[in-house]
């Protein structure tokens, strides 16, 4: 993973955007003038502002938890100073959400408006279709990509 740094000054409130890290990458955050996360918190106010940038997996990665990325994102919020607020974007809403929840003293406050997650029942065609597939289905992405799901395949899907 690579910090990106958009803040101008070095003190403050630091805020830091965990971006998602399949299918899509840290891009979709600052994508262009008028559709950027980035630019709509400058303009907010927010001047201590980071961004997370995952990079593509490794088949090495395959064996990689959950606990790895929180890892890396605790390297990121100690390099920044904690505590920070966490805004998570897709996937990186629920590793923000999870690591809110670990690391509560390092959050001063956390938001995830975009995450894969949901606490109630799959209602969306898509939803109910990864919820009524079979484990096997699974398997063999994971199996496919070498230990690792490869975002190709999922957007052939």
């Amino acid at each position: 993973m690579r910090l990106r740094d958009f803040s101008t000054p070095e003190r403050g409130q630091a805020t830091l955007v965990c971006a998602p890290y399949a299918l899509h990458g840290a891009t979709i955050v600052d994508f262009a003038p008028g559709h950027s996360v980035v630019q709509a918190l400058r303009k907010a106010g927010v001047a201590r502002l980071f961004v997370t940038d995952w990079r593509s997996a490794t088949p090495p990665m395959r064996y990689f938890s959950i606990d790895s990325y929180l890892a890396d994102l605790n390297v990121a919020v100690d390099e920044i100073g904690a505590p920070v607020d966490l805004i998570g974007l897709c996937q990186g809403g629920w590793l923000a959400l999870v690591y809110a929840a670990r690391f509560p003293e390092k959050c001063a406050g956390s938001c995830s408006p975009a995450p894969p997650s949901t606490f109630a029942p799959a209602t969306r065609k898509l939803s109910r279709m990864a919820v009524d597939a079979p484990a096997a289905a699974f398997e063999t992405l994971v199996d496919r990509g070498g230990g690792r799901v490869l975002g190709r395949d999922v957007l052939a899907l």
